[in-house]
């Protein structure tokens, strides 16, 4: 999932490689994620959150990384401020013809996917430990099976993060992968006006969400966000229609 551009490198940055991909780590990604979970509770919940959010952005900008190298393409994975975006590189494959609509649908759906995979795993180990998958969901220090607290509030973060925020990111929504799949979808069946389309639904279901998040949610973050995510749509949309927009990719 990715909200602007790529930010530029720092000496904060921390950098590493994961299964043959450049991996940079902007100091801003700590910091929000920090912010994010303050409310979780105390050091031992904050950091657990962290985690949670580093692990699953970094599996699901895998999934994307993995499925651009399947098509041929070199990826790097960046975590920043705003999420994370898995971006390729230019080589003779894009010049083949292979930045076809098929192979960008299925590079934006395997974000998603990899964490509903992650998500599955979870679940897994939960049935695999002969534990209930309710149990997790009730209140923490009632009930069988409820000497591990920590356990339990990893395993909410994980599929909190993973399930919902995926089905999130799937929302066809500028510049959401749904949005990049809206998009590709569009310009399948009308190449001349797909992107307009494609905007106009973007401006349509951010500004619902945005409504939906602030009316019945009650969440102020999620109203803000989708707010801020309509109205870049729609100044996108008014560039495009004036002749001023790239059309670049990016996840």
């Amino acid at each position: 999932m990715v909200f602007l551009s790529e930010p530029p490198p720092t000496q904060a940055d921390l950098h590493f490689s994961l299964f043959g991909f450049p991996v940079r780590i902007s100091p801003w990604f700590w910091g929000v994620s920090i912010l994010m979970g303050i409310r979780s509770g105390g050091p031992q919940e904050l950091l657990t959150w962290v985690g949670v959010v580093f692990v699953s952005i970094l599996v699901h900008e895998l999934g994307h990384a993995l499925a651009m190298r399947y098509f041929g393409w070199n990826a790097r994975i960046t975590l920043y401020a705003f999420g994370g975006m898995a971006a390729y590189e230019s080589n003779s494959a894009m010049q083949q013809g292979q930045n076809s609509p098929r192979s960008q649908i299925l590079i934006s759906l395997a974000g998603p996917a990899a964490g509903f995979v992650l998500a599955g795993l979870v679940v897994a180990a939960i049935y695999a430990t002969n534990r209930s998958f309710y149990f997790f969901f009730t209140t923490i220090g009632q009930g069988p099976y409820l000497d591990n607290p920590q356990l339990i509030l990893l395993v909410r973060y994980m599929l909190f993060v993973n399930v919902l925020w995926g089905l999130v990111n799937l929302l066809p929504v500028y510049p959401l992968d749904g949005g990049q799949v809206s998009r590709e979808l569009f310009m399948l069946f009308n190449p001349r006006r797909g992107i307009v389309q494609s905007l106009w639904l973007s401006v349509i279901a951010s500004g619902a969400a945005a409504v939906f998040g602030l009316m019945l949610m009650e969440s102020l973050y999620v109203g803000l966000m989708f707010g801020f995510l309509a109205y870049s749509s729609y100044q996108t949309l008014q560039a495009y229609l004036r002749g001023g927009y790239g059309g670049g990719r990016g996840w």
